[in-house]
């Protein structure tokens, strides 16, 4: 079995880790290694870290600790820039997974290994719901955080791409710009893994409404379709809108 990472950027996640830790060593597959990024306001998170090694038997949980706080995207790449392994899980501190989300996640990369990004929905699957979160992902982003599993081996330098530090749109911004340059980008809408807690103080609640997110938003998606169009000629910009934006 291909060894693989598990990715996060903690900040004043203490709450979180017990379940965090369960999610991790409950998996049918279990990672190589553990990167935690610390970005501050986490405390004892060496000693708890020590006693986690020790309960799981598990020696390859690696911290980094930021010297100042900098924000998820960047310590994200941080973290992509370390890790060991070519495949990258994302696993945000609040959410959770069902204990066959890595093997379910591996086995749609076996299926093809061209992929950049894999990823599930938030979105049940039905006709309007694909419609509204296109191929393209210009109608609407639906992919949960966490679920993302990265590939390296297609996209060596792979990062997120951070437009604003202020407002949570990494995620955003990086689908937008890795499905531009013609990498594939695998998103699941069947038998969902990824438990997403919408919890109090989480950048998705917090900017869920919140104008200049929302605003930004529509400039990225608008930015990259008409860079798309312009690359068409007009019967291909139909077959784009018609098939690939579904």
């Amino acid at each position: 079995m291909v060894n693989f990472t598990i990715l996060t950027g903690l900040y004043n996640s203490n709450f979180f880790l017990e379940n965090y830790f369960k999610t991790i060593f409950n998996q049918i597959i279990l990672p190589h290694e553990v990167i935690l990024i610390d970005d501050g306001n986490n405390f004892n998170l060496d000693k708890i870290v020590c006693n986690k090694r020790k309960q799981y038997n598990f020696q390859n949980i690696v911290v980094i600790k930021n010297k100042k706080n900098i924000g998820l995207g960047p310590s994200l790449n941080l973290g992509l820039k370390i890790s060991s392994n070519k495949l990258v899980f994302r696993l945000d501190a609040d959410d959770e997974w069902l204990k066959n989300h890595t093997q379910k996640m591996l086995n749609l990369y076996n299926q093809d290994k061209n992929g950049v990004i894999y990823a599930e929905s938030l979105k049940y699957s039905n006709l309007r719901n694909i419609i509204k979160c296109d191929n393209f992902l210009i109608n609407e982003n639906s992919t949960i955080h966490s679920s993302w599993l990265i590939n390296k081996n297609v996209c060596p330098d792979f990062r997120y791409h951070v437009v604003n530090p202020k407002i949570a749109l990494e995620d955003y911004f990086t689908l937008f710009w890795h499905k531009y340059h013609g990498y594939k980008i695998h998103i699941s809408y069947h038998q969902i893994t990824t438990i997403y807690n919408d919890t109090p103080g989480s950048l998705g609640k917090k900017y869920a409404l919140n104008i200049h997110y929302l605003k930004n938003r529509k400039k990225i998606s608008k930015f990259f379709f008409h860079l798309e169009l312009k690359k068409r000629n007009l019967f291909s910009n139909l077959y784009f809108i018609l098939f690939e934006m579904n």
